[in-house]
């Protein structure tokens, strides 16, 4: 269980994270395909599989891999779903995108229903992915008996990412600040 604490620190780090990731990392000259520009499509369709990933091992419709891996998944569900795919998704992104285009009415809408199905087509695939990679039963109920044990283990994972997660947000701000000219 994560503490207070703890989980207001993955609640602020999170989105940070995401935006890092789809602002910066991402660059915006990869997802371009003729002269469309994919790069949302892309985002809500990676956001969407993981949130099917996470909401298949949070919402107890699959057992998240064993070990400690597992746990620590588990764990950083809710900061997962509710922090890094609220920012890296965006569903008022691809309106605006689609309504920017300055293509007709129903240009606009087909690429909103294509954005859209590829969404849930991620999301059944991620949910799919985290079946295919569950924990069987046994191993699942012979690990739950362990947590005592584990429980150090997963909090110095969990500790261990959250660190890294802040040094590369730092360190992605640093090099947006210095290639930034003055």
């Amino acid at each position: 269980m994560m503490g207070a604490w703890e989980k207001l620190a993955w609640t602020l780090v999170m989105p940070a994270f995401a935006e890092c990731v789809a602002s910066v990392w991402l660059q915006d000259g990869w997802f371009m395909l003729r002269t469309h520009d994919v790069k949302l499509i892309f985002l809500n369709a990676t956001g969407a599989l993981l949130e099917g990933l996470f909401s298949a091992w949070d919402g107890g419709r699959a057992l998240p891999p064993r070990g400690t891996l597992g746990k620590v998944l588990l764990s950083l569900a809710d900061p997962m779903r509710g922090g890094f795919i609220a920012a890296y998704t965006s569903w008022a992104g691809m309106v605006g995108f689609a309504a920017s285009q300055g293509e007709s009415f129903v240009g606009c809408l087909i690429y909103l229903a294509v954005t859209t199905v590829v969404g849930l087509l991620a999301y059944g695939v991620g949910g799919a992915i985290a079946q295919a990679v569950a924990a069987p039963p046994n191993v699942a109920a012979y690990a739950s008996r362990s947590d005592a044990r584990k429980a150090g283990t997963v909090l110095a994972v969990r500790g261990a990412l959250l660190s890294a997660t802040v040094g590369l947000i730092a360190s992605t701000l640093t090099l947006t600040l210095t290639l930034i000219p003055t």
